[in-house]
């Protein structure tokens, strides 16, 4: 029996053109498949864990990937905050603001001559 045949007992006739193409991709990406069938092999442990926590919160998720621009978007803008931020205190450590930086900062506190404690008895 042919497969043709075959296929055509459950009621799916099928064009061998295109079953000879699909085979044909399947013969020139047969490493990859294979190494992709390694790889769910060798982590079924971990991707059953992934499917479970998927099918759980599902709803959770699609909502999250629904937020992603809004969050992204925060993300980006603390971001944005923080390097402004940097971007100042560096200019106030180098003096390249016409502050004294910290240099200056130091060297000034270097020379004040503070109070020293009385010793302890």
């Amino acid at each position: 029996m042919m497969i043709d045949d075959l296929l055509k007992q459950f009621g799916m006739p099928i064009d061998m053109a295109k079953l000879a193409k699909v085979l044909d991709v399947f013969w020139d990406q047969r490493d990859q498949l294979t190494e992709v069938v390694r790889l769910v092999s060798t982590n079924k442990d971990q991707l059953t864990r992934l499917i479970v926590f998927m099918r759980d919160h599902g709803d959770d998720l699609v909502e999250m990937v629904g937020r992603l621009p809004e969050l992204l978007g925060h993300a980006g803008s603390g971001i944005e905050a923080a390097g402004a931020a940097a971007q100042t205190a560096s200019r106030f450590l180098s003096g390249a603001d016409d502050s004294m930086g910290a240099d200056s900062v130091f060297e000034m506190a270097a020379g004040i001559d503070r109070p020293r404690a009385a010793p302890v008895a």
